[in-house]
């Protein structure tokens, strides 16, 4: 199959997959085709659904039904954008839920051996120890364990604090819990996680919290920040540093009106955005709009 042969080497030269991917998709496509005899550009919704149909009917797992969708549905995005078909149905079906299963937990056995595993003959294995039991009696996060240490050494001052969000990408082909497909300025099209983070007024790290890669971070920033504020006990003002992603109404009135924190947020130099008045700023050619280290 021509279309697939370069549907493959464009998945191993621009989009940089390894071997054992590119060769799952080989599979799902192969099938597909299998399944459609031979006529893979000749597909309509029936035949999408039919095919959803015969994957229930042979027991698949809902976890290989969701990969064979993402595989065809990448591959007729390839076809679409390369004017061979003119549309993907495969874009308008839904991988299937996942199960939700109970959380697992540990045993008052496993717990007994895990207190056993630090040597406390030595130093470092009383430290150990004592660092499993305040976690397992108190619930205590990692995080905040680490602070307690950092905040006897050094004092954590947090007059002023910053706050930021950011995104982690993953190499893996399906989205999974809080992993999920959203926005990306790289174009990436790879499962991502959302990050907000606070920082004390060294920029040493507090604490932070995940949110899955699929919502947005506009509304996310003020939840995210009540949330942090409210675990480490800070009152004093909170300067928000985000990209023209977060530069919306909304957020900027949150921060200065209703919280009365502050906020740093870029703007492109380029398209409508920028104002004459901000436009001429950024050409001056003095000392008043350099940008001066503060250590």
């Amino acid at each position: 199959m021509k279309y697939l042969s370069e549907f493959l080497e464009y998945l191993k030269v621009v989009k940089k997959h390894s071997d054992n991917t590119i060769i799952n998709y080989r599979v799902d496509i192969l099938e597909f085709n299998d399944f459609m005899k031979g006529k893979i550009l000749e597909i309509s919704k029936e035949d999408v659904n039919d095919y959803l149909n015969y994957m229930y009917e042979m027991n698949a797992s809902k976890s290989t039904i969701s990969r064979k969708l993402s595989s065809l549905r990448t591959f007729y995005n390839y076809l679409v954008s390369n004017g061979i078909v003119s549309t993907n149905y495969f874009s308008l079906v839904k991988n299937p839920r996942k199960d939700k299963n109970l959380p697992r937990y540990v045993n008052d056995s496993d717990i007994d051996k895990m207190f056993m595993i630090p040597d406390t003959r030595k130093p470092i294995g009383q430290r150990n120890l004592v660092i499993i039991r305040m976690l397992y009696a108190t619930g205590v996060r990692v995080s905040e364990l680490v602070n307690i240490k950092i905040g006897k050494k050094w004092e954590r001052r947090t007059s002023k604090a910053y706050f930021d969000c950011t995104n982690y990408y993953f190499e893996i082909d399906l989205p999974n819990e809080d992993r999920q497909f959203g926005p990306s300025k790289e174009e990436r099209h790879l499962p991502i996680i959302g990050q907000a983070l606070l920082l004390d007024e060294d920029q040493i790290p507090l604490g932070m919290s995940l949110y899955p890669g699929n919502e947005s971070e506009k509304p996310k920033i003020r939840e995210n920040i009540e949330r942090l504020k409210e675990r480490f006990d800070i009152s004093s003002k909170i300067v928000q540093v985000a990209d023209k992603g977060l530069n919306c109404a909304r957020n900027i009135y949150a921060a200065s009106i209703e919280a009365k924190d502050g906020y740093i947020f870029s703007k492109s130099v380029h398209g409508k955005n920028l104002s004459k008045v901000e436009k001429e700023w950024i050409l001056l050619d003095n000392d008043s709009n350099i940008w001066h280290e503060v250590k």
